[in-house]
């Protein structure tokens, strides 16, 4: 059960923010399975438990490493995240509803990162055709 992020949460994420490197995290792991993933996890287990039933939907948590073919700069993000958006589909060309926390703020919300010019198209017909639809 989810019962939010503590304190210690934020202490690690500045933390890793200054200092990103394996020997910090080492030390820090603990902290970061207890304070920051477990926490995000049972977050993510509620929030996804309405839509258990819909098919196809999942959620996600992101990793704290960086793929250091994207980003060879430092091997550790200093957010996580949760996502819950349908399998088997390119995540960033589809409507994702999202959590993030960083050191400084939390963000949440709906995201549409990459999407295609046709879905969007598509989209649009769909929101004027039917905006009380969408409203609701």
């Amino acid at each position: 059960m989810f019962k939010g992020f503590s304190p210690e949460t934020i202490d690690f994420l500045w933390g890793i923010r200054l200092n990103n490197n394996r020997e910090w995290f080492m030390e820090h792991k603990t902290e970061y399975q207890k304070t920051l993933y477990e926490p995000m996890k049972e977050l993510a287990q509620e929030v996804f438990a309405p839509f258990r039933d819909v098919p196809n939907m999942d959620f996600k948590l992101s990793r704290i490493y960086k793929d250091a073919r994207m980003h060879p700069a430092v091997p550790y993000k200093e957010s996580l995240w949760l996502s819950m958006r349908p399998e088997g589909m390119v995540w960033s060309e589809q409507p994702t509803l999202y959590f993030e926390i960083r050191p400084e703020a939390y963000s949440y919300g709906f995201i549409l990162w990459k999407p295609k010019a046709e879905m969007m198209a598509k989209y649009r017909a769909m929101l004027q055709a039917r905006p009380q639809e969408f409203l609701s």
